[in-house]
């Protein structure tokens, strides 16, 4: 969710990234972060516009349409990228992460239109795993784990 950065700055909220003049408020799916007792009370209500009463086809299909608009943008402009999710969402069997986020619907006509290509690195969370560099929550890789994995999966140095 865009909040213009002034307005930003008269909440605590720190599921953010401020690009510019703009705090990316970041909602962590249904009933995660934007739902957290420091989330405003604007932003909640922002989020339960978008997640109370969705089902799941409806969240996928939102999913999709947002990474196909991305691609599609970042094309259209040659901007080079790759793209990841936090688990693999490829995985032939139902991991754990699918209670809360549940799935993408592999019968979309927009998954098809998707070049997933893009997303050919390993995921933090299975990287993170294999390592033993989760966080106490046990689903994201440490801090120090996270720019590791930046460099090696995504060959982006965070640090210059």
């Amino acid at each position: 969710m865009p909040v213009p950065l002034p307005l930003h700055r008269t909440f605590d909220y720190n599921f953010v990234d401020v690009v510019g003049s703009i705090a990316w408020y970041h909602s962590g799916g249904i009933g995660c972060s934007g739902q957290s007792a420091e989330a405003p009370r604007t932003v909640k209500q922002y989020f339960d516009t978008l997640y109370v009463g969705a089902d799941q086809d409806y969240l996928s299909e939102l999913t999709l349409h947002s990474i196909l608009s991305v691609q599609t943008l970042l094309k259209d402009q040659n901007i080079p990228y790759k793209m990841c999710f936090i688990y693999d969402i490829h995985s032939s069997c139902p991991g754990q992460h699918e209670v809360s986020h549940g799935t993408l619907s592999k019968t979309s006509p927009v998954y098809a239109q998707i070049d997933w290509s893009s997303f050919g690195a390993e995921p933090p969370w299975e990287w993170a795993t294999s390592q033993n560099r989760l966080d106490q929550t046990e689903y994201y890789p440490t801090r120090d784990a996270f720019f590791d994995w930046f460099r090696e999966q995504m060959n982006i140095d965070l640090f210059q």
